[in-house]
């Protein structure tokens, strides 16, 4: 998901659910340009699902040196 001079494109993340089901979380104002993407990267002899869960589905995150003792209290 770089750009051809190694730059970020998509800034996301990814979670193998199953040996071939991943799920792929995105901010909230990026999250359809990155669909876009992803779906323009498959090729006609790929067999690719993408399924758009946003409406489904919540994903909240914490980060910072202290992120363990707010999670904790």
């Amino acid at each position: 998901m770089l750009t051809p001079s190694g730059g970020i494109r998509c800034d996301l993340t990814v979670t193998r659910k199953e040996g071939e089901l991943f799920r792929v979380v995105t901010g909230g104002g990026s999250g359809q340009h990155d669909l876009a993407w992803m779906r323009a990267q498959i090729r006609g002899d790929e067999r690719v699902t993408i399924t758009e869960r946003t409406g489904s589905l919540f994903c909240l995150g914490l980060w910072g040196p202290l992120a363990r003792e707010v999670l904790a209290s």
